[in-house]
């Protein structure tokens, strides 16, 4: 049982942010499973109240006021039956999870999300529930070592869309993980999303619907973006998507509940904290409305307060980051708690992780170098992406001339095929005008060849069957394309329409036509 009281209330941890999750191919991140926006909710509030030092889950206890303030929602009569039957729907739901067991076979390992729902029965006390994880979540929650996934859960609570939340925690994972060019394949992604076959089975709706749902959410309220969604093909058809990511600041204020000191907003610019006029930028902003509140109710957090929400797991204390803020900026302070997590999490063992980020931070001249190394990596990354890209773009083109030769091709030989059943006599004026060709005083060695395959083929039934064979394939590329040669020479008006209608084509492609 965790430490403390048998329950837990969002109020006793009620500034706690940073949610953690066991990431990696066999962790909750990427695993399968179903949520609606407000099944999220409910889970992320869980989450939020579990503790670093945590050794087993206790009782959680959910308010509909903390799901108003953490999700900044308005108050509604009908909220407290929509958290109930989110958390009722809860206790149905399963992760599923493909796991490789001691015996050397993967399984697919179902879990259930809840163990157990409590409702009061009497209408007096209906303003809350009492949750418990399903105990089988313990190595996914609780005392994470390796390659598990920090989140504000800030980060989410004005985005509407499940997929989208889902696709923020795959990807904001791989940054943590330092990788910022990550491909999935399509089926994998579906996997992840749990978006069956028959959902959007159309890429272009999946596209729609999804991804680029996703990226406009991700874009307008977290810390992370999707600057391209490049698509790899199999062919003509997408077969993966390749998410170039960014970290970023979220645009999004910062509200928290319960203080005694006046409303205050601050931005954040080049390093330095800037007051600003909360209500002059609501009324600019057309979509919000400003609503008047008690001043005890709201604040909004400064960048003291986000940055023990961050660190507040490794137990640095609110004095460290006060010192922190007197000797470094915001952006060194946050490129290394980035900089540390990425390291635990990829797997390097920290024994004190609170040390060694104070040290971090200290050393003078560290965040330079780490700078420096990131423009150099970012410098050859692009280097390698633009060289990808040229690569790519002289495939593609090259893959659009092999098509455009091959329906080119194509359409000489049904031009000749046709040539035969409008023409009788054809086959025996072909036949003889090669043989006549080949017999000739110094042939070229083509006419000999060619002559030497047509002489089989025919075996002295010269016909137009066995020319249209030819055209076909039979006998050999070789005298297919001198048959077509010897066509287009004694019907340059047929074939020169051919030509036409692939012409323009071609010169945008930067080919000559034969």
């Amino acid at each position: 049982m965790a430490k403390g009281k048998s329950a837990r209330s969002k109020k006793d941890i009620s500034e706690k942010y940073s949610i953690r999750i066991q990431g990696g191919k066999h962790g909750l991140v990427e695993a399968s499973y179903k949520m609606d926006i407000m099944e999220f909710r409910i889970f992320a509030t869980m989450l939020t109240m579990v503790l670093p030092e945590d050794q087993d889950f206790t009782e959680y206890v959910i308010s509909v006021t903390d799901i108003i303030r953490l999700f900044n929602l308005s108050k509604s009569g009908q909220l407290y039956d929509m958290v109930r039957s989110a958390a009722d729907k809860l206790l149905d739901r399963k992760f599923i999870i493909n796991e490789i067991n001691e015996d050397g076979i993967e399984y697919e390992n179902k879990i259930n999300m809840l163990a157990s729902v409590k409702t009061p029965v009497s209408k007096k006390y209906q303003n809350h529930i009492k949750v418990t994880f399903h105990p089988d979540l313990k190595p996914y929650l609780l005392r994470l070592q390796k390659e598990y996934l920090t989140v504000d859960v800030r980060n989410i609570v004005d985005i509407q869309s499940p997929y989208s939340v889902k696709l923020y925690f795959v990807l904001k994972h791989q940054i943590k993980l330092g990788n910022t060019k990550v491909k999935y394949s399509l089926g994998r992604l579906r996997q992840i999303m749990t978006v069956g076959d028959d959902e959007y089975p159309l890429y272009g709706n999946f596209k729609q619907k999804i991804l680029k749902k996703a990226q406009t959410d991700i874009e307008a309220y977290t810390d992370l973006r999707i600057s391209e969604m490049e698509e790899e093909k199999q062919g003509r058809a997408v077969h993966a998507v390749i998410f170039h990511l960014e970290n970023k600041q979220p645009a999004r204020l910062e509200i928290a509940p319960h203080s005694s000191k006046p409303i205050r907003l601050r931005k954040i610019k080049d390093g330095v904290v800037q007051d600003i006029d909360v209500e002059e930028i609501l009324r600019q902003e057309n979509h919000y409305e400003v609503h008047t509140a008690p001043e005890d109710e709201i604040r909004v957090v400064d960048p003291e307060a986000q940055l023990l929400d961050r660190v507040r797991q490794y137990k640095v204390t609110k004095a460290t980051v006060q010192d922190w803020l007197k000797h470094s900026t915001l952006e060194q302070i946050d490129f290394t708690i980035d900089y540390v997590e990425r390291l635990i999490s990829s797997g390097t063992k920290v024994k004190n992780i609170g040390g060694y980020l104070n040290k971090m931070v200290k050393t003078p001249g560290l965040f330079d170098s780490f700078k420096h190394q990131q423009e150099e990596q970012e410098t050859r990354k692009k280097q390698k992406e633009q060289t990808e890209k040229r690569a790519k773009a002289s495939e593609d083109l090259q893959q659009k001339r092999d098509e455009l030769a091959e329906a080119y091709l194509d359409a000489k030989v049904n031009r000749g095929i046709a040539l035969f059943d409008e023409q009788d006599s054809l086959a025996r004026q072909l036949f003889d005008h090669i043989r006549d060709k080949a017999q000739a005083p110094k042939p070229s060695f083509m006419e000999t060849v060619a002559w030497e395959a047509l002489e089989k083929i025919m075996d002295h039934d010269v016909c137009a069957e066995r020319f249209v064979q030819i055209l076909e394939g039979t006998g050999g590329m070789t005298l297919k394309f001198h048959v077509l040669e010897v066509l287009q020479r004694m019907f340059t008006a047929e074939f020169s329409s051919v030509k036409a209608d692939y012409e323009a084509q071609a010169r945008g492609l930067g080919m000559a036509l034969i």
